[in-house]
C-alpha cells in the first residue's frame, strides 16, 4: 500500500489590538499584524505565516516506511531595523531582514511483530531519523543563538528507536 498526505496552514492575519502597552504595535514600530513576523518576543512569538508537511507512506504485510517533508515559510525579523545600526560589523554581516524558508526530511521504518502467544499482543518496532539530510536551519542572529529557537530546532540529525507493545 502507498499513501500520501499534505497538511498546510496559512495565517493571513494575526492582528494585535486593544492591548495595553501595544498602542504603537509590536516593538513600538507600528506593526500590528504579527502574521509572517518574529513578533515581539514577549506577547507574540515568531509566527511564520506558512507551514506544512508532505507525508509519503509505504506498507506491506508487517513492514512500513514513512517519509515526511516539513516546510516553514520565510518570515520578517521585526528586530532587524532596531538592531542593525548598533550591531558590530560581524553581527551586522549575518543579520537578515527575513528569515529564510526551511525544509526538513524525516524518515521512519516500522516492523510489527505478532507474538506466538495471543495474550502478548503485538509489538511495533520503529527506527527513525529526524532531519535526515542534516540541513542548516535559517540564520537569525539573536545574541545567544544564530537561529530562531521558537520556530526551528537546531539540534540537527537525530536517530531514535522505539517499541510499542499493545
Amino acid at each position: 500500500r502507498f499513501g500520501a498526505g499534505v497538511d498546510f496552514t496559512y495565517v493571513r492575519q494575526y492582528t494585535i489590538t486593544d492591548v495595553p502597552g501595544m498602542e504603537n504595535g509590536l516593538l513600538d514600530i507600528g506593526v500590528n499584524d504579527a502574521a509572517g513576523t518574529t513578533g515581539d518576543g514577549n506577547l507574540v512569538r515568531s509566527l511564520p505565516d506558512r507551514k506544512g508537511h508532505l507525508t509519503l507512506n509505504w506498507s506491506r504485510d508487517n513492514q512500513g516506511v514513512t517519509l515526511i517533508n516539513r516546510y516553514i515559510g520565510s518570515y520578517k525579523d521585526l528586530t532587524y531595523d532596531l538592531r542593525i545600526d548598533n550591531a558590530n560589523p560581524f553581527v551586522a554581516g549575518i543579520m537578515t531582514e527575513e528569515i529564510e524558508e526551511y525544509y526538513r526530511w524525516d524518515a521512519q521504518y516500522n516492523y510489527t511483530h505478532d507474538w506466538g502467544n495471543t495474550n502478548l499482543g503485538t509489538t511495533r518496532f520503529s527506527f527513525g531519523i529526524i532531519d535526515l539530510l542534516d540541513g542548516d536551519v535559517p540564520v537569525r542572529e539573536t545574541g545567544s543563538l544564530d537561529y530562531d529557537a521558537q520556530v526551528h530546532d537546531g539540534r540537527g540529525r537525530r536517530f531514535y528507536l522505539r517499541a510499542l507493545w499493545q
